[in-house]
């Protein structure tokens, strides 16, 4: 999901109004809770670790006020945090099919959270590499993950992981601006990635539910989250879709809706030649998701679910790229290849995902699919 401060306020309001009220339903004099803080010895204890490691839980070694001050971000300006990023972040080349160029770096992530910086860092690493099997970019895309208070976009305390990007003055995002003409938009800061609200009570969440790390990130093998929680790999991809492409306040992807009937549509031609009529969009301020889109006589599919979905299709799955996916990024005007690879949209989570062959493996995966044709054809 993108949020920017002009739509946040309205999109939120609710969940600002049900912060309040779970507060006054609980809320004690600060004198007295300190007072039984003193007298227990109270404070917030680490969850049982597990064999994977998969759930976030923080590495708790403070008591309850001063993790509140840290996750309000008390002492610092503007409500930031003290940035204890590289100031350089390396520059790597994916492993992949494309083999684009990119950086990563974690941003003001506050001490509470160093137990999960390798997973962060993991699991997002992950999902660069495979969107590069399938959407190429000129230069070298700067991703990050950057931590922010709780409250940073008032999303009501329940933590979140938006988006991070912007627009550049052709109307392209930051990430399409370099990808599509090698320039960087927007400096030495990162074109794409997300940050990290916390819930107000230190997890990382989102809307309340524990977010979790795959141990072995790979798009290409089957996994299933624990149950209950929200898988970080597919968010983080999620996310840079809408740092690419997706993106509300980008004047490019506006130009490609049109409105029928009171309802958004994304009219690009790559998308209406994949599904013989233009791709539905989420009204208001989420039409940079799509919706449902119904079947037609004519032999166009449904679209009923998908990683860039109106509704996420969380429990116990693994998003991926779909064919819908890759045909709106054509239309905004990246290189893309290998959709064969892909179904329509995501799918619940079966079996193991087939990796495009890299061009450096053609040869030699032709020359061992001659092989196993020849031993076949002679019985071996």
């Amino acid at each position: 999901m993108l949020l920017f401060p002009a739509t946040v306020e309205t999109r939120y309001s609710n969940l600002k109004k049900r912060q309040k009220n779970m507060k006054a339903r609980h809320a004690i004099p600060a004198q007295l809770a300190l007072g039984l803080a003193i007298i227990f010895g109270f404070q917030a204890t680490a969850f049982a670790e597990k064999a994977s490691r998969l759930v976030h839980e923080p590495n708790m070694k403070m008591g309850a006020w001063e993790l509140h001050k840290q996750l309000t971000g008390s002492g610092y300006p503007d409500k930031a945090w003290q940035d204890t990023s590289e100031s350089s972040p390396q520059e790597r080349v994916a492993d992949s099919y494309f083999a684009n160029k990119y950086t990563f770096q974690i941003i003001d992530a506050p001490a509470l959270y160093e137990s999960d910086l390798a997973s962060i860092e993991a699991n997002a690493i992950a999902a660069i590499v495979y969107l590069s099997d399938y959407v190429s970019w000129e230069g070298t895309l700067d991703f990050a993950v950057q931590f922010k208070p709780y409250d940073y976009f008032d999303v009501g305390g329940l933590g979140r992981l938006p988006a991070l990007g912007g627009s550049a003055a052709s109307g392209y995002t930051w990430a399409a601006e370099e990808a599509i003409t090698g320039v960087d938009a927007n400096g030495s800061g990162p074109e794409a990635g997300l940050y990290i609200l916390p819930h107000e009570d230190g997890r990382i969440t989102n809307y309340d539910t524990p977010i979790s790390f795959d141990p072995s990130p790979d798009f290409y093998e089957a996994y299933a989250p624990p149950a209950g929680t929200n898988d970080f790999a597919s968010i983080f991809l999620h996310e840079i879709l809408h740092s690419l492409a997706f993106f509300q306040a980008s004047p490019r992807f506006q130009e490609l809706i049109t409105v029928v009937d009171n309802s958004p549509e994304f009219i690009g031609a790559a998308t209406h030649a994949l599904l013989y009529q233009n791709l539905k969009l989420s009204p208001g301020d989420w039409n940079d998701h799509y919706a449902r889109t119904p079947a037609l006589e004519n032999g166009g599919p449904e679209v009923d679910r998908g990683t860039m979905y109106e509704f996420g299709n969380y429990e116990q799955n693994r998003w991926h790229l779909g064919k819908v996916e890759l045909a709106v990024l054509a239309d905004y005007g990246y290189e893309v290849a290998n959709d064969q690879y892909l179904n329509l949209v995501e799918q619940p989570e079966a079996e193991a995902k087939s990796r495009p062959v890299k061009p450096s493996e053609r040869s030699q995966k032709a020359f061992s699919n001659m092989i196993n044709t020849l031993k076949s054809f002679l019985g071996g």
